[in-house]
């Protein structure tokens, strides 16, 4: 069982983390082929910041964030 309860699900072989998510793709598919919206993508990454070297010749990792749609 996942930490909020969420059920995984699958919908034309895209796995989504919820019914919730699935949902919510299935509603922004029919806009976009309604012409309400354009161009859908799903689980884009956004890097926030970038791995670096510290004065103490330690590594910072990176940071980023993923989008379940855009």
């Amino acid at each position: 069982m996942s930490k909020y309860g969420n059920i995984k699900c699958e919908y034309e072989g895209i796995k989504f983390d919820s019914k919730a998510e699935r949902k919510r793709y299935i509603t922004l598919l029919l806009w976009q082929q309604s012409g309400v919206i354009s161009d859908l993508e799903l689980q884009v990454k956004y890097v926030l910041t970038a791995s670096k070297k510290r004065d103490d010749n330690s590594t910072e990792r990176a940071s980023s964030y993923t989008c379940d749609f855009q």
